[in-house]
């Protein structure tokens, strides 16, 4: 492995941040670098590691918060934890990285904060990640005084490859 292999992965996983900041030696030792890019390694700062990574997860977070913004606005101060809590771990390598860390940090959303999760906005993403031409889905959506409503949303996919979604709500009108 070269260094900027090894720097990319400790910047990537937390559990390696974790393993090289309890005992950097034996990790490096067991990447087996050159002995010049071996003192490079051991020259890095944990501290600094944290740092650096938590940039580049703020950077996702930011990503994702405009892909999935209403599970992100539900989830309140506790988006940024619960994403960074995600994200510590998981590093997505798909080819459409933005759209696979919004599925999965609404999979990850869904098992810790039930609740938070927009289901509108996870059967969006789980359709543009997909190959399907068209989608319905009945889920529950805030249409108005901040209460959640069963809707119908409707995603198609024309043979351009644009999609267009639209989500029909029940009236707020009076009952009789």
């Amino acid at each position: 492995m070269d260094f900027t292999t090894a720097l990319g992965r400790l910047l990537h996983d937390g559990g390696l941040r974790d393993a090289f900041r309890e005992n950097s030696t034996a990790l490096i030792d067991a990447w087996d670098l050159r002995d010049d890019e071996r003192a490079a390694a051991l020259a890095l700062d944990a501290d600094d590691l944290d740092f650096q990574a938590q940039v580049l997860i703020r950077k996702r977070f930011t990503q994702t918060a405009n892909i999935i913004p209403r599970t992100c606005e539900e989830l309140g101060g506790n988006a940024w934890p619960a994403f960074l809590a995600y994200a510590r771990a998981y590093w997505p390598e798909h080819a459409r990285k933005e759209l696979k860390d919004a599925h999965d940090f609404c999979l990850f959303v869904k098992q810790n904060h039930p609740g938070a999760l927009c289901m509108a906005e996870f059967n969006r993403v789980r359709f543009l990640l997909g190959a399907r031409h068209f989608a319905l889905h009945f889920p529950r959506h805030f249409t108005g005084r901040n209460r959640r409503r069963r809707s119908l949303q409707i995603l198609f996919r024309t043979p351009g490859g644009t999609w267009r979604e639209w989500i029909v709500r029940p009236g707020l009108g009076r009952r009789a």
